[in-house]
């Protein structure tokens, strides 16, 4: 089994994020993902938009896991 932080790169730890919502924290991580790692920022708050439509990432208090597949990705990445 995979270690979490083989999927964690120093450069996706991102400090200072303000997000009106979570339609804007799905925009930012997109903007990352494309600047980073040439992902299309669409394609992955689109992703992460509909995974959350089909059923909360929440946890309660407060803490959520957005997660989605993006059939561009050519590995799993972690942002943090």
């Amino acid at each position: 089994m995979r270690e979490l932080s083989e999927y964690l790169s120093p450069e996706d730890i991102l400090f200072n994020v303000q997000a009106s919502s979570k339609r804007d924290l799905f925009l930012q991580v997109g903007k990352h993902m494309e600047r980073v790692h040439g992902v299309s920022g669409q394609s992955v708050a689109a992703a992460l938009q509909r995974r959350e439509l089909a059923g909360s990432t929440s946890l309660g208090h407060g803490v959520a896991i957005p997660h989605a597949r993006v059939k561009e990705a050519e590995q799993v990445r972690i942002v943090y």
